[in-house]
This record gives C-alpha cells, structure tokens and sequence, in this order.
C-alpha cells in the first residue's frame, strides 16, 4: 500500500513540476471560472455583457495564477500591461483557425476547435512564459 502511495506520489509531483501541464491546468480552470461568472452575470446584464465580465475577470484570474502558480513568479504592473497581447494573439487564431480549415475542407467544421486548441496551446504557452519572464 505504502509503494502504490509513493507512486502515485511521483507522478503528482511530475504534474506539478511541469509548467506546460500547470499552464493546460489553469486553462482548464479558467474556462470553468469564465463559465460560472457568465452563468451568474446573465440574468442581471444579458448574455453579451455577461460573457465581456466573465472574459475579463477570468483573464485577470488567468494571470495572477499563471504568475504565482505555473510560471513561479512575482506579477507586476509591466507584465499585467503586456499578457493583453497574449490573449489577443490567440484570439486572433481562434478566429483565423476556423476560417483557413473551413477553406481546405467545408466539411471539417468539428475539427476548429481541436485544431484551435491544438495550435493555440503551445503559442499561448509560449509567449505567457514570455511576457511573464521578462524583467
């Protein structure tokens, strides 16, 4: 019993120790986050109004756990300032993505957001530990 402990002890660690599955494990989180706030907004402001608060707060609850929790660093107000520039870029290729795949093949639509996750994932990742990396 006390072995399987170890084991399973080992590969939480390993989770915890990478921060491409931290970052996937926030993502994960801050999709629910956005959701719950949306489902609580609408009644009161409306379903677009709802989604612009809930896109917002999880965004700025994205940051904050992507500093202290997956990247292990202090937030600042000149990274706060640049992680806008992440999630712009990969809102562009969310919206980009759809158009190019629907192009090569109109009948692929249930593949956008695999292969939205799929692209946006890595580049996200990427430049999040960029901005919040930097000095």
């Amino acid at each position: 019993m006390e072995n399987h402990y170890k084991d399973n002890s080992k590969i939480i660690n390993l989770i915890f120790e990478n921060r491409f599955i931290k970052y996937c494990l926030t993502g994960i989180f801050n999709t629910a986050h956005h959701f719950v706030w949306f489902l609580l907004l609408s009644p009161l402001l409306g379903y677009k109004l709802a989604n612009l608060i809930a896109f917002l707060v999880a965004n700025l609850t994205s940051f904050f756990i992507n500093s202290y929790f997956t990247f292990r660093v202090l937030p600042s107000i000149k990274k706060f300032m640049k992680y806008p520039s992440v999630v712009t870029i990969q809102a562009v290729i969310a919206y980009l993505v759809p158009s190019f795949l629907v192009l090569l093949s109109p009948e692929s639509k249930w593949l956008v957001p695999i292969l939205t996750t799929i692209i946006n994932l890595p580049i996200g990742y990427l430049m999040t530990k960029k901005v919040l990396s930097a000095d």
